[in-house]
């Protein structure tokens, strides 16, 4: 297929030989992803999660960026970004791709072990309509 690496099996081959292998520096037990949904916004010891502070940054820096949460970034990007917030890099700089970001808080919520609505609340909203 492509040689443009919008697929996951579709990586460039020229890119698999000169980018680092970052994967393999990744935690076997994310810090970001997969966490459960009372630690979404707070870390164990108060400070600020992973998807606080890139909420955050989209409020502040990715408001006006057009299809903020519509048009998606490199998958490769996305996921290089949540492992270098695994290994220390906690802070969004204001240069950062806001599209990257915006995908990084859709992956956390799509890898949340429960439903970030109760069940009560989505009977009750669709119940509404």
């Amino acid at each position: 297929m492509g040689h443009n690496g919008i697929f996951r099996n579709d990586t460039c081959d020229a890119y698999e030989t000169t980018a680092p292998n970052w994967r393999e520096k990744r935690p076997v037990k994310s810090l970001v992803v997969g966490r459960p949904i009372l630690l979404a916004l707070e870390d164990i010891d108060g400070s600020p999660s992973f998807l606080e502070k890139a909420l955050r940054y989209l409020e502040k820096h990715g408001i006006r960026v057009e299809g903020i949460l519509r048009q998606a970034a490199d998958v490769e990007e996305v996921d290089r970004r949540l492992c270098e917030y695994e290994q220390g890099r906690t802070e969004f700089a204001p240069g950062e791709d806001a599209h990257i970001v915006g995908d990084c808080v859709k992956h956390v919520l799509r890898e949340l072990p429960s439903s970030p609505v109760p069940a009560s609340c989505c009977t009750a909203l669709l119940e509404a309509f």
